[in-house]
């Protein structure tokens, strides 16, 4: 789940520069054979990808096969698991939270699970979801999503699990990716709404976007076929997904189009424009609030061929994968996924040819 700093990912942001400085023609090009070559090239089952601005979808497609072996087609409407891209979502629903003053951003731990240990008390949302709150990256899931019959119980245990656990930074000091830091912020959000986290989402992200297809974990069960299963990097089909306690840091399926929602969302709220949140909160959402990169659900870089702060991320649970990257003065976002796990070099390149449509 964690976001990628790689040589030849700094190459497909420089790539993207392309993107930002194209002209925006009418329609929505179909890039399905571009992908079929792709998949061909990376031997990998199937590949989507999606490109918009502010206006709406300006590229879309999807090739391959939904498992291994089927022979069933993917199409552009099918089902894609996006992983640690979850965050961003994550992230935004706390922030219209705010916007409806039912938390604060400065909210402590120690304000709403008072029995914690004391150097877990000052810890806030932003500290939480920029990763500088000093909470390990993970803990056992497994574990915890069989220590209470609900999710909310499971969060809740994920909290109290902290107090036979060491800090790793003080808050604010120092980057420490965490999945484990997502999942307490919303007990935190569960807890002072008395609403589930799903439920919360739902409420204030997915029905007003109208994003219809969103779901958690595995994009298929049963062994239907109704939509994409996931590989290992081996190529070996499979329908598993971490346990749904761990949701607020990446769990969700959903469709490109869906997808494309909340990326727009994103790109016109930081212009200024009519979108779900104000102007400051999505300021808030893309600007580091400490030294470095993250902000909040965001890493955040400034490119020579951009003309103002390129977000990015990453996710994957090792049998999909997913990425974007938005040039948000530009108004443009690029994503591609695989249902295929550590294929970095492959959705990079995905981008790439999306880059040069």
């Amino acid at each position: 789940m964690a976001s990628i700093r790689k040589l030849e990912y700094l190459l497909i942001l420089l790539s993207v520069c392309i993107v930002a400085s194209k002209s925006t023609t009418s329609g929505v090009s179909d890039i399905k054979y571009m992908l079929e070559q792709l998949v061909t090239k990376h031997k990998v089952p199937a590949l989507g990808g999606i490109e918009l601005d502010t206006n709406g979808i300006t590229a879309l497609g999807a090739a391959g096969i939904r498992k291994k072996g089927s022979g069933i087609e993917v199409t552009s409407s099918d089902l894609w698991h996006i992983g640690s891209c979850t965050k961003a979502m994550t992230a935004t629903m706390i922030a219209s939270l705010v916007e409806y003053g039912v938390v604060q951003w400065e909210d402590t731990l120690g304000e709403i699970f008072p029995w914690l240990p004391k150097e877990y008390h000052g810890i806030n949302y932003i500290h939480l979801l920029s990763h500088r709150s000093g909470i390990p990256a993970t803990t056992d899931w497994k574990k915890i999503a069989e220590s209470a019959p609900t999710l909310e119980g499971q969060r809740v245990n994920t909290v109290n699990l902290l107090i036979k656990t060491r800090m790793e930074g003080r808050p604010g000091q120092k980057f420490l990716y965490s999945d484990w830091g997502y999942v307490v912020a919303a007990a935190m959000a569960e807890n002072k709404t008395e609403k589930s986290y799903e439920s919360l989402m739902q409420e204030h992200l997915f029905a007003p976007l109208a994003m219809t297809t969103v779901g958690y974990g595995p994009t298929s069960r049963d062994n239907e076929l109704t939509q994409p299963w996931g590989h290992t990097s081996q190529g070996i089909p499979i329908q598993y997904d971490n346990p749904l306690v761990v949701s607020p840091a990446g769990t969700i399926h959903l469709s490109l189009e869906d997808w494309g929602k909340f990326i727009r969302d994103q790109l016109k709220g930081s212009r200024g424009q009519r979108a779900l949140l104000s102007y400051a909160s999505y300021s808030m959402l893309h600007t580091p609030p400490f030294d470095g990169s993250e902000a909040l659900g965001w890493f955040v870089s400034h490119q020579s061929w951009s003309k103002g702060p390129v977000l990015d991320h990453t996710g994957t649970n090792h049998h999909n994968h997913a990425f974007v990257v938005i040039a948000l003065k530009e108004g443009t976002a690029s994503m591609a996924v695989c249902n295929q796990g550590d294929t970095f070099s492959t959705i990079y390149d995905v981008l790439l040819n999306i880059s040069r449509l």
